[in-house]
């Protein structure tokens, strides 16, 4: 079949979205609506059948009447509207009709983006195996795919950017697309994430580092990591003996899976399920993790020795500079920097804790901060680079 047959009838099924099969549809107005959008005349007839080939049964037609001058004393008579009801197309063959109709609508072709046409075009495609079917799948399916790779851009270091991510969802989304039997009766948006995820997540192992960690070793470090943040959930700290007791392993094993993490991976995030409405909600979307958060002290263990000394050696010159300060401005840097293990605080958030106004505490930064730069500057590191650690 043609590909501009195609597109006409997915572009119709866009804007049926909006009526349920028993709604009440006016032709006319369905029509206007259509070729308002499109630019382009779209036969009544061609609007009928393939209503009636959607189940849509329940539609009216305006009569048509010429246009008359009318005197501003007429009463304006409301058309009224004829339901028509037509249980003789047992016979009708869409296919068929498309073809016959060809020269009326083949220039009337716009792409779709509504998923509810995706289990049409899918029969379509599996029993003509048309590339114009698969490429309108592909392209109404865009969003979907960009949506799940988005979800893994930042969730642990890996070398692949958001365009690679993508690609390679599209793959999933072809094997989707080869196994998706219509007849199972769920969304094909929800078949298909699965896929899409799973060419991701595999491809992420395979080429997103520059060591290869086998795929077991991402599943071992993902739960632990889930388990972690439940921990956390259950009992406001990390349990570690529990999370071992959970996962059948060792603590040697334990710390072992979260230098692979510290070092090569980097999971920042949650993939477990959270509703068994919504398969595709997980706990990222509503819990912020933090590894350094999860780990507390045990993080600075798992740093390489190097990372440690150089770390170390700047947090102590950051003390000593720190306290030729006056007073205010040296605990004004700390809550701003979230010394000594403390969370950042917002200009507001140290107004209130001295009373003063969030200008007069910008004010107390900005002399302290010069004065830092002046101080390092003599040391030759940055300000940056010790508050950034500390």
């Amino acid at each position: 079949m043609h590909k501009e047959l195609a597109s006409v009838a997915a572009t119709i099924a866009n804007y049926l979205g909006q009526y349920s099969k028993t709604d009440k549809i006016n032709i006319q107005s369905l029509q206007r609506i259509i070729e308002d959008n499109i630019k382009r005349s779209v036969p009544e007839k061609f609007i009928i059948d393939y209503l009636k080939e959607k189940g849509y049964r329940n539609y009216t037609l305006n009569e048509e009447k010429k246009a008359e001058t009318k005197k501003p004393s007429e009463t304006i008579i409301p058309v009224k509207p004829v339901i028509v009801v037509d249980d003789d197309d047992d016979d009708f063959d869409p296919n068929q009709f498309l073809e016959d109709n060809k020269e009326k609508i083949l220039n009337v072709a716009l792409p779709t983006n509504n998923f509810g046409d995706n289990i049409w075009l899918i029969e379509k495609y599996q029993s003509t195996k048309s590339d114009e079917f698969l490429s309108q799948i592909v392209s109404l399916n865009q969003g979907l795919v960009e949506k799940v790779a988005g979800k893994y851009q930042n969730t642990s270091r890996h070398k692949l950017d958001f365009d690679d991510l993508v690609s390679i969802g599209k793959f999933g989304l072809l094997k989707a697309i080869d196994r998706f039997d219509p007849k199972m009766g769920y969304q094909f948006s929800t078949y298909a994430t699965y896929w899409i995820r799973q060419k991701i997540t595999r491809a992420i192992c395979d080429e997103g580092t520059t060591v290869r960690i086998p795929v077991h070793m991402h599943d071992k470090i993902k739960k632990l990591i889930r388990l972690e943040n439940e921990c956390f959930w259950e009992k406001s700290y990390l349990d570690v003996e529990w999370v071992c007791e959970q996962m059948d392993i060792t603590e040697e094993q334990y710390y072992e899976l979260k230098q692979v993490d510290e070092k090569f991976i980097g999971m920042k995030s949650l993939h477990s399920i959270v509703s068994q409405e919504d398969e595709d909600s997980l706990l990222i979307d509503f819990i912020e993790y933090s590894p350094d958060h999860v780990l507390g002290e045990i993080s600075i263990d798992l740093r390489d020795p190097y990372e440690n000394m150089v770390s170390t050696n700047l947090r102590n010159q950051l003390e000593v500079v720190l306290d030729e300060l006056k007073e205010r401005e040296c605990e004004v840097i700390k809550h701003r920097v979230g010394f000594d293990g403390g969370k950042p605080k917002t200009l507001e958030e140290i107004g209130q804790i001295y009373g003063l106004t969030r200008e007069r505490i910008r004010q107390i930064e900005t002399k302290a901060i010069n004065r830092l730069r002046a101080k390092f500057r003599k040391l030759k590191i940055k300000y940056e680079d010790v508050t950034l650690e500390a």
